[in-house]
């Protein structure tokens, strides 16, 4: 999860140069890296959320944060069209 989060910085912070395919424009392209992130920062906590993957219950606070990272996303994508 540190590397997802770290990469989508890094994105962030200095998008790489992207790369004239003749097929798509640069905000789409743009937008596939972004949500190529975002997918994968998403599966993560999905699979930390679930105890049978990850043992949290020394780590409290961090549990918590994943719960609700992992509640507000499912709760997002309940009221999407």
């Amino acid at each position: 999860m540190r590397e997802c989060v770290a990469e989508d910085e890094r994105f962030r912070r200095t998008p790489p140069p992207l790369v004239d395919d003749g097929l798509n424009d640069v905000d789409w392209q743009r937008q596939q890296q972004e949500a190529d992130i975002v997918h994968r920062l998403l599966g993560l906590i999905g699979y930390a959320a679930n105890p049978r993957n990850i043992e949290l219950t020394d780590l409290p606070d961090l549990a918590d944060a994943v719960f609700d990272l992992y509640n507000d996303s499912q709760q997002a994508a309940t009221r999407q069209p």
